[in-house]
C-alpha cells in the first residue's frame, strides 16, 4: 500500500514525552499514529474515551463506566455506571467479576491518603447489584491498601480472593496475597 506524509502540529515537550514511551515499547511515533488511526477507522469512533475527568486527584474522582456488546460485536460508547457502585468521594475501579454468582468485587480508594479498600456488592435477581459494602475480615486492614481483586473458586465452590496489599508480612510494597471468602466475610490472608 503507497504511503503518505502527514504533517501535524504539537507541543515539543509532549513529542519528547510521546518519543520516549513509545521507543519504550519498541515502536516509532508514526507507528503509534497508525495504530491509533487504523483503531479508529476500525471501530469508527476515538478508539478510548475522552472525557473531562481530571486525574490529579485534585477535582473529579475515578468512576466505573460500562458499555454494551452488539449482536455484530460493535461497542458501544461507555457511560457511567448506573447501579450504584461509584462513590461520590472516593475512586471506584478494579472491578472482578464472579463468573458463577455475577457478583463484583471492586477497590475504592480515599482521595486524600490513596489507601484503598476492596467492596463487595451482590448480584440482584433481575437487573444490576445490590449497595455495596466494604468486604468485612481482615482483607481490609486499617492503615494499609487491599486493592486489584481477581475472584477465583476452589474444587468445594468456596471463593478464594486474590489481592494487592502493602500490608505487614509481605517480601516487600505491594504483594499479592489471597483470602478465601466465607458467608461474605474474607478470612487469614495470606501471602
Amino acid at each position: 500500500m503507497k504511503s503518505v506524509n502527514v504533517t501535524f502540529r504539537v507541543d515539543e515537550d509532549i513529542k519528547e514525552q510521546a518519543d520516549d514511551l513509545f521507543s519504550d515499547l519498541g515502536m516509532s511515533l508514526s507507528t503509534a499514529f497508525n495504530i491509533f488511526l487504523r483503531q479508529a477507522i476500525r471501530e469508527q469512533q476515538i478508539p478510548f474515551t475522552v472525557t473531562n475527568s481530571q486525574f490529579d486527584f485534585g477535582g473529579s474522582v475515578m468512576q466505573v463506566y460500562q458499555s454494551r456488546i452488539a449482536k455484530n460485536g460493535k461497542i458501544a460508547r461507555p457511560k457511567l455506571d448506573r447501579w450504584g457502585l461509584n462513590s461520590k468521594r472516593d475512586h471506584t475501579g478494579n472491578l472482578a467479576l464472579d463468573p458463577w454468582t455475577k457478583d463484583i468485587y471492586f477497590t475504592r480508594g480515599d482521595v486524600e491518603t490513596l489507601n484503598c479498600e476492596i467492596y463487595f456488592a451482590k448480584k440482584k435477581k433481575k437487573r444490576g447489584w445490590e449497595k455495596p459494602v466494604k468486604l468485612k475480615g481482615p482483607v481490609n486492614l486499617k492503615g494499609t491498601t487491599s486493592t486489584h481483586p481477581a475472584v477465583g473458586r476452589l474444587k468445594d465452590s468456596t471463593v478464594i480472593l486474590y489481592f494487592v496489599s502493602d500490608r505487614e508480612g509481605g517480601l516487600g510494597g505491594n504483594d499479592i496475597w489471597y483470602s478465601l471468602i466465607k458467608n461474605g466475610k474474607s478470612t487469614e490472608c495470606v501471602n
